[in-house]
């Protein structure tokens, strides 16, 4: 997969404020011949070097009882730890509707670049 084109469709996600999965079914559609591990790794490299420039910020989102989203922005050290974590892309929807998922935002920095 072509680094360029993973990180540009990082950045369009975070444009559109999309959970980490979505990068995924997005790389899935332009390189389908690539299997999942291949996708995953080439969004977790875009990600980290996306967070690392400033480029974009991860939150975690959160379904609240009173069907309110409150997020939490993901402080960029720890967005490592984060991107090992399953749950972090394939969130389980049993536990619906209070899951949370982490989502992709674009900073001002990336919008510029």
């Amino acid at each position: 997969m072509d680094p360029a084109i993973v990180r540009d469709l990082v950045l369009l996600n975070a444009s559109e404020e999309e959970k980490l999965v979505e990068v995924i079914w997005d790389l899935g559609s332009k390189f389908p011949e690539s299997d999942l591990w291949q996708r995953h790794q080439a969004a977790d490299a875009a990600i980290r070097e996306l967070s690392k420039q400033g480029w974009i910020e991860l939150f975690t989102m959160r379904w609240m009882p009173s069907a309110e989203v409150d997020y939490e922005r993901i402080h960029p050290n720890a967005v490592p730890t984060m991107l090992q974590q399953p749950q972090s892309w394939y969130p389980d929807n049993r536990t619906a509707p209070f899951v949370e998922r982490a989502v992709l935002w674009i900073t001002d920095v990336g919008r510029a670049a």
